[in-house]
């Protein structure tokens, strides 16, 4: 540790530097005022000049809104006294003790009524002197309804004349979603000034670095190159504090290896460094205490959960017995028709990772309400700000670069992006959807419009979109094919690569095998051979997702591998999977099971929208039913139902 502070305090030296271009602290001498910054200082001006009562800025986590609020308190007159709250952790009554310290009121009140005189005598006697109080609140978001409606009382503090304290809320862009409440809608009706802080563009971040290089007096000393910048941009979204945390690790990453110039390859580096790698605390061992016995009536009741697990246990045990395919009829199966065998062996394998992980995989507050209930109040940015949140949390990633600012598809492309993502429009089927497994944007008709949800995982009986910001509701696949409009767009994460094909070698045909092995779609094959066995296992993951069959690895048959074979979110979504083949297979018998490969019944009421198929050609050479245009249109795969009595070759 004390080598690495020893080379943070000297690349300053190395590059010509005063002091540190990139630091953490909200220092007004480097603020850059883009034009976003100059509309906020131009709200808060307003609000302050005309003693408006309140003015609320909101902004995304690192956006710039703490330095803007410092550096214009600096820059009043001294005809202005101030009051900075910055800790809104407080009930009423400490935050009326705050604000009345702050302004310098020796405070002797014992009751919120006492308080509340006492900061209004005091100001009653600075509006005579001819000054302006001003209370400035950070972090408001997280001040509650009771404390907000407080501050709200406070704004009741006037002359017949004016205000005599002007109120200025800074916050993340909950705070807003909080004065939606309905007991906070008189202090929403208040606030006559407001202004959403967006984070920068791309030549926005191309000026604020080159502004904070020369703040620090190193604009002619160190060089990013283009592509570095664009690195810079797409690492951080624009949010000004992780282009400081990006930079600063790149000055040092350079300086170690002793070079001037700031590349792609080092603020890859630096964007590594800076995010870390994901670290889980070995949960400790409690010691058995053989000799502490419990109570016998903890016995009892533990004897009594015991024979109920049992009981439920045996009666899970038999219903599966029963639906599933005795020995005779799978070996029957496998001699009369093999690809449906290795979907029901593929199955399997994917019902038991989804018993496995159901537990585990990683999961945002679970709501115990249906999901027409959820539809009831959702509007569409809460939705989709809902959804952005809730899918990247499925990739255990956090929110960045803020929400997408629209509902259209190229401004979630822009949102995947950003987070380093890549987002793939399709419009497919319920099972499709299933079937491909992975976090999805999907269009679901709402009481009043039609709203981009989440969805975050599928299992055999249920489908998990989001609601809220925070929220997951679960929804059956009856409920939720009445409301889905056979629109998705799909985040994912894209490695690269060139297509493959049939013939080829190397270490990527090799791990192509791999993944299709650990899906149960492969069995044997040449190891990093491209050979007959490794085509017909390509094909037939291409059938059961709709992808275009032609045995070619292109794009979109890299997305259905990331969750197939070993993805990150694979565990969320394979009860789904499971169920999908396990109709598949039954399908190919002539047979359907009740429990699993009922089809699913689609509401005719439920609001539709159209959308018009285009001809597309995918990189893998043919038309792919899975394809995205440039504009980020969507596209129509076939429809494949659950219990479909269609042979696999004209599938997809």
């Amino acid at each position: 540790m004390r080598r690495n502070r020893s080379k943070t305090s000297m690349y300053e030296a190395f590059f010509g530097l005063r002091e540190r271009p990139f630091n953490l602290t909200p220092d007004p001498r480097f603020l850059f005022l883009s034009e976003k910054h100059k509309e906020a200082f131009a709200h808060l001006l307003y609000g302050i000049k005309n003693r408006s009562g309140f003015v609320m800025v909101t902004g995304e986590i690192g956006t710039g809104k703490t330095t803007i609020s410092r550096t214009l308190l600096q820059q009043l007159h001294d005809d202005t006294e101030i009051a900075f709250i910055f800790n809104p952790f407080l009930s009423p009554e400490e935050l009326l003790r705050k604000i009345n310290e702050d302004f310098g009121i020796e405070s002797k009140g014992e009751t919120i009524k006492d308080l509340v005189d006492e900061l209004n005598a005091y100001l009653l006697d600075r509006g005579a002197c001819g000054k302006n109080c001003i209370l400035v609140i950070d972090e408001a978001q997280d001040l509650a309804p009771n404390v907000l409606e407080h501050v709200r009382l406070l704004s009741n503090l006037e002359t017949e004349t004016q205000k005599l304290l002007q109120i200025i809320l800074i916050g993340q862009p909950e705070l807003a979603q909080h004065l939606e409440l309905p007991e906070l809608r008189q202090l929403n009706q208040r606030i006559t000034a407001r202004y959403h802080l967006f984070p920068l563009d791309r030549s926005e971040t191309v000026q604020y670095i080159a502004f904070r290089l020369r703040a620090a007096g190193g604009l002619r000393r160190v060089r990013f190159t283009r592509g570095a910048l664009r690195a810079v941009y797409r690492y951080s979204g624009g949010v000004p504090r992780v282009i400081n945390s990006i930079c600063d690790r790149a000055l040092l990453v350079a300086y170690t290896q002793e070079a001037r110039d700031i590349t792609v390859a080092t603020v890859r580096k630096a964007a590594q460094e800076v995010r870390g790698q994901r670290v889980v605390a070995p949960q400790k061992r409690q010691p058995r205490r053989w000799r502490a016995w419990a109570p016998a009536p903890v016995f009892v009741l533990l004897a009594l959960v015991l024979a109920m697990a049992a009981n439920v246990a045996y009666e899970w045990a038999a219903d599966r017995k029963a639906m599933a395919p005795s020995t005779t009829e799978r070996s029957d199966l496998m001699d009369r028709d093999p690809l449906a065998a290795r979907a029901v062996a593929a199955g399997e394998v994917l019902a038991r990772e989804a018993a496995q992980g159901s537990e585990s995989s990683p999961a945002l507050v679970r709501a115990q309400r249906s999901l027409d209930e959820a539809l009831l109040s959702l509007d569409s940015v809460t939705a989709r700000n809902a959804a952005a949140a809730g899918l990247l949390h499925a990739w255990n990633m956090a929110l960045l670069g803020g929400y997408p600012e629209g509902d259209d598809v190229s401004q979630l492309a822009k949102f995947a992006a950003v987070n380093g993502l890549t987002l793939t429009p399709v419009q497919v089927s319920v099972e499709q959807l299933a079937a491909i497994g992975l976090p999805a944007f999907v269009r679901i008709a709402g009481d009043r419009e039609v709203l981009w949800l989440g969805v975050v995982g599928i299992d055999n009986d249920q489908i998990r979109l989001t609601a809220r910001v925070g929220e997951i509701v679960p929804a059956s696949w009856n409920a939720f094919a009445a409301r889905y409009q056979r629109q998705a767009a799909i985040l994912w994460r894209d490695a690269g690569g060139a297509a493959l094909r049939k013939g080829m070698t190397g270490d990527a045909v090799q791990e192509l095998q791999r993944r299709l092995k650990a899906a149960g779609l492969l069995q044997n094959g040449a190891p990093g051979v491209f050979d007959d066995a490794t085509n017909v296992a390509v094909q037939e993951l291409q059938r059961l997702t709709g992808l275009n069959v032609d045995g070619v690895v292109g794009s979109n048959t890299r997305m259905v591998l990331e969750s197939w074979g070993g993805g990150a979110v694979r565990e969320a979504f394979a009860g789904g999977k499971a169920r999908m083949l396990a109709a598949r297979a039954a399908s190919s018998k002539g047979e359907v099971s009740a429990a699993s490969t009922a089809p699913i019944e689609t509401d005719p009421s439920a609001t539709s929208v159209a959308v018009s198929p285009s001809p597309l050609t995918s990189e893998e050479g043919a038309p792919d039913a899975l394809s995205s245009s440039d504009s980020g249109s969507f596209v129509e795969a076939p429809s494949v139902p659950a219990a479909s009595t269609q042979s696999e070759e004209t599938t997809g």
